[in-house]
């Protein structure tokens, strides 16, 4: 699976760096050949849309999509197994940049890692993990901690 960035607001565009992405994209693939096999062999040459938008926009789709009419950090869409291999699509992830850095700052988090966080995020709502109840809530932050750490990133440290 290769990392497709499309920046539509420009405020987050020079955040990450080309290892950055390179070591991030070999860790969501290592997680997927290890956690997820059966994804692993549909996204080998899938690639995941990752969209910096506008909190506007994010608010539209959100809108359009959800029913919801209101803005957020991140939304994510899976692709059925069909459109992975007919489109090559793993999934898109759309994230809100003057949301993902008002949210950074409120939770005194670094701006990268925050971004890394909730592209984490996303990408295990792809793969199926929900925090709908507590315990689905847990297990999808302990596979996030388990991803981020993997990048050196203690992102829950003063939160577990």
């Amino acid at each position: 699976m290769k990392l497709n960035l499309h920046f539509e607001s420009q405020s987050l565009e020079t955040l990450l760096d080309q290892f950055t992405l390179i070591e991030f994209e070999t860790t969501l693939n290592k997680y997927l050949s290890e956690y997820k096999p059966h994804l692993s062999r549909v996204t080998t040459n899938a690639i995941l849309e990752i969209y910096f938008i506008t909190d506007l926009q994010i608010k539209g789709i959100n809108s359009a999509r959800r029913g919801k009419d209101m803005v957020t950090d991140v939304l994510s869409w899976e692709m059925y197994e069909t459109d992975i291999q007919d489109n090559k699509i793993f999934g898109e992830i759309y994230l809100s940049d003057d949301y993902v850095v008002a949210k950074a700052n409120k939770k005194s988090k670094d701006l990268r890692q925050e971004v890394l966080f909730l592209i984490t995020h996303g990408f295990l709502h792809i793969c199926g993990y929900t925090h709908e109840n507590d315990t689905e809530e847990e297990l999808m932050n302990k596979e996030t901690d388990y991803i981020l750490k993997k990048l050196d990133i203690d992102y829950y440290e003063d939160i577990i």
